[in-house]
This record gives C-alpha cells, structure tokens and sequence, in this order.
C-alpha cells in the first residue's frame, strides 16, 4: 500500500512510499482510510525537531499521521464493538487501561501510552490498523470532512472544556492555525463575548479565514496592537483567558500579558525549544496556568455527539477548517509547503 514515511533521521525528509499492509492484532481493526489530515505534530516530525526526535528514537521507519477517517475492512479476533463498514475515527494515544491515570478516566496521559502515527504505523496510508476500543462509530449520514477533523477538534473541544462556559467571556488566541481557529468557533459557538486572535505579519492570510468565519472575532499581528484592541473592547484590565496554540517559545509569555488579574492561560502547542517566559507575570496576578493535551475518550463522546447534533451551518463552518484536498501521492509537497508556513489545513486523500 501507499503511505507517507518519515523514513530518515534528518530535517526536511519525508516521503511517500510502498510499504506492506498493517497485520492485525486481537482486538484490533483494519480501516481503509477516506481522508487522512496533516497535523501540526507531523511538521515537528518533518522539521525533526529535538523532541522529535526523542519521540522517533528507535522507531523509524514510522508511517505518519493521526487524524483520520475511514471504513472498517476487516475484525482481528475477539472485537465485539464495531463491524465491517463502520465508519470510523480514533483516538491518537493507545494507552494501558491500568495505571492510575486510565483508572481516573484520564487515558489520554496513560503513564505507559502509545501513539498512532509514532510508535505505532499512521493514517496517512491506504489503510491503518488500530485497537477497536479507541474507535468510535459515526452515523452513516455523519459529513466525511467533518469526521476527519475529529482529533484537531477533540484537541480543542478539551481546551474549551477546561473553562467550562464559554458565555460573555472575553478570549485571547495565540497562533492563527486550524487549532486556534477550532478554539475560536467553539468559544463563539460557546457564546463568547469577544474573540482575539494574534498572529505575525505573515498569517494575514490566515487571519483573514478568521475574520471571513467568525463574527465576533478582532486580529492583531503585534503584541501592542492586541493589548490596545482587548482594552478598547472589552473596556478591562485584560481577556478572560487565554489560549497559547501557536508552540512559539515566547507564546506562554504573550498569553500572560493579555489575560487580565485572576486570568487562565490554556497551553495547548508544543513548543520546540525552551520557553521564554517572565513567570513573576502569573505569580503577581494570580493567573491560572493549565495544560491541555490530548482528550480523554469520554470527552470524544461528548465532542462527537455535540458536532452530530449542530445545524448543518455551524457543520460547514468546522469543515470550512480544510484548505485543500490532495490526493496521497501529493503529501510530500503538502507538508512542505505548510512547514513553510504556506496554506492551512490540508487533508489527503489515498
């Protein structure tokens, strides 16, 4: 079959190649992959960032990608809970079910967890093989570009989460991204009063995908510029929260700036290097600082079952997420041009 390999240990090095079609395990399913989505992790993967490379230590060659959607082919022995032509998607961590945090409910940070598209072979491929108890079965009616979104929209349903309401609140947006912009819909979905996001001069581009989707939402390209428009808007001290989805070193620093006294900052990117942050900003005004990461399974129910059951509309404005469709054989270029900061998200098709 044809996948997309980090086959190499260097920086800018991916490629699309044949490779044997994943064996089954008990418990286990095979999917043939519809549409498969290229993610933020994927460009570290490229990059072959520092930490990356910790996570790849021994495991390449490595099928990537995570974010998928796709059919059920075939059962391993012993799968109860899903059948041939289910349409499905998975949770990315594969974890234990036995230590203290899988017991908590909290499996997605499983002391001993395994990840889809790292230790275990991706879904950028014809077909993916992955453990039947991290499925879950979607309607037949459910949207396929709205399935393949599922994980980057778990990721920020569980940040979102973190807040619980989102009603009046004001919120700052660190990084112009497809996460930062599932944040964005949600909270506005959420009833947020007021949305900021900030990017850089160069992702005028996609801050204008912002402003085209989102109807309470302000951008800034500068710190100063942020500042001023949070205080002239929202007539405070600083936004209700914040949340950092840009992985930049500085971007906890920037998030504490624009949070007011009492504030939380959510971090949910990854950064690459150390950050750079004056903590005495959080400790002075009793800002909240709070980790986001995967989400649990319960979360993916809540987060599927809420997207069934929104108005087409809001569906569409999800989907309006994915800049363009490619075929598999095209990935190559694709992950190039978005580690060049070029396009938005880009999903694939096999």
């Amino acid at each position: 079959m044809l996948a997309v390999v980090k086959d190499l240990p260097q920086a800018q090095r991916v490629a699309v190649m044949e490779v044997p079609e994943p064996k089954l395990q008990p418990g286990w399913v095979l999917v043939k992959v519809e549409l498969a989505g290229i993610c933020g992790s994927d460009l570290h993967a490229y990059h072959w960032t520092p930490d990356y490379q910790e996570r790849f230590a021994g495991m390449l060659p490595a099928i990537l990608g995570h974010e998928y959607t796709g059919v059920v082919q075939e059962l391993g022995p012993g799968v109860e809970d899903v059948a041939v032509g289910d349409r499905v998607v998975s949770r990315t961590p594969i974890s234990c079910g036995r230590c203290p945090a899988c017991l908590a409910g909290q499996e997605a940070i499983c002391d001993h967890r395994r990840l889809l598209g790292v230790h275990y072979a991706g879904a950028m491929a014809q077909y993916v093989a992955v453990p039947a108890r991290n499925c879950h079965v979607l309607p037949p009616d459910y949207p396929v570009e709205l399935a393949v979104l599922s994980e980057p929209i778990s990721i920020a349903f569980n940040a979102v989460l973190k807040l619980g309401s989102m009603q009046g609140r004001n919120v700052a947006i660190i990084g112009p991204g497809p996460i930062g912009y599932l944040v964005a819909l949600l909270a506005e979905l959420g009833g947020a009063n007021r949305i900021f996001v900030l990017g850089l001069p160069k992702d005028e581009p996609r801050l204008a995908i912002f402003q085209e989707n989102l109807a309470r939402v302000s951008t800034a390209t500068n710190l100063d510029e942020m500042q001023d428009l949070i205080k002239e808007r929202t007539r405070s001290g600083g936004a209700d929260a914040a949340f950092e989805v840009s992985g930049a070193p500085v971007g906890l620093d920037i998030g504490l700036r624009l949070v007011r006294k009492r504030g939380t900052v959510v971090l949910l990117g990854i950064i690459s290097s150390t950050a750079q942050v004056n903590t005495n900003l959080a400790v002075r005004t009793e800002t909240t600082i709070i980790g986001s990461p995967a989400a649990p399974e319960r979360t993916w129910r809540r987060m599927l079952d809420y997207l069934a059951n929104l108005p087409e509309a809001n569906q569409a404005s999800f989907m309006r997420a994915i800049g363009e469709t490619l075929p598999l054989e095209k990935a190559a270029e694709a992950i190039e041009r978005l580690a060049a900061g070029q396009g938005f998200k880009t999903v694939l098709r096999p």
